[in-house]
């Protein structure tokens, strides 16, 4: 308990000294928020999703919109799933996505340039303020002649 004690007293002491030294500068400690909410799960609170207006049917039918099967690729059937993890950042971009499932190495590729390269969403919001979010994208995919 006793070292519990005197760490704790450090690190105060320590934030303390941080604090008093950057008002000396005349510079403000401003913690930052960098929590990410996850919209596919339960959030609470002030919350307001961000807004994609790339496209009707939301970013799911902008990869739709864009996506294209090469000619090789129709002829051979080719059939894939995608499950992609994007992350919205504060000012509407999307800065980078991981794969959670990817059956076809080249269509999830294809995918993730799509979704790097799509317009803005409109921010999200928590509490009045620009906010981080994440959310899950699946898409399925079969190639056939039509």
């Amino acid at each position: 308990m006793k070292r519990f004690s005197k760490f704790y007293l450090l690190f105060l002491f320590g934030s303390l000294s941080l604090n008093l030294a950057a008002q000396e500068l005349g510079k403000t400690f401003v913690e930052t928020d960098t929590a990410i909410i996850d919209l596919n799960a339960p959030y609470y609170g002030n919350v307001k999703p961000p807004k994609f207006s790339g496209a009707e049917h939301g970013i799911q039918g902008y990869i739709v919109d864009r996506f294209r099967f090469e000619q090789k690729e129709i002829d051979n059937g080719v059939k894939g799933e995608v499950v992609i993890w994007a992350y919205i950042e504060r000012d509407g971009t999307i800065s980078k996505t991981r794969f959670e499932k990817n059956t076809n190495s080249v269509i999830g590729e294809r995918v993730r340039n799509i979704l790097l390269h799509a317009p803005k969403h409109i921010p999200g919001t928590r509490d009045g303020k620009p906010a981080r979010f994440k959310t899950k994208l699946i898409q399925k995919f079969e190639a056939h002649r039509g």
